[in-house]
């Protein structure tokens, strides 16, 4: 039996998977899985696949969603996409995004906002907690 996190975050990945396609976006996997971690949502957008990390909340009372990305997180996801990459060597095109979606009490339907190409880089050579993005 799945928690209540873990349930708002199996609905926001179903939205955010669903957003992908409306928006033209062939989705080749979900729930990637290496030994790092775990890479929500892999796509291809014309010829670049896209990785994306999908964050869902009910609020923004703790600051915006994709703050809570951590260095150790993009760690994890950079280690999982290296895996990626090495069972899929035709890839030469990618980036990374974030996908928020947000479940507004009293509202039917959840806002979604997409961060294409995130900057990984930021925030890693930091030393503490930061956010990455």
């Amino acid at each position: 039996m799945k928690n209540y996190r873990q349930n708002l975050g199996l609905r926001g990945e179903k939205i955010a998977s669903q957003f992908c396609r409306n928006v033209g976006y062939l989705i080749v996997d979900t729930h990637y899985t290496s030994r790092w971690g775990e890479i929500d949502i892999i796509a291809k957008d014309e010829k670049e696949i896209v990785f994306i990390e999908v964050k869902s909340r009910t609020s923004k009372l703790f600051g915006e969603p994709e703050e809570s990305i951590t260095k150790e997180k993009i760690t994890c996801l950079t280690k999982t996409i290296a895996v990626f990459l090495s069972d899929h060597p035709g890839v030469s095109e990618y980036r990374i995004d974030v996908i928020v979606v947000l479940f507004y009490p009293n509202i039917s339907s959840p806002s979604v906002k997409h961060i294409k190409g995130i900057e990984i880089l930021r925030g890693l050579d930091t030393g503490n907690d930061e956010p990455a993005i």
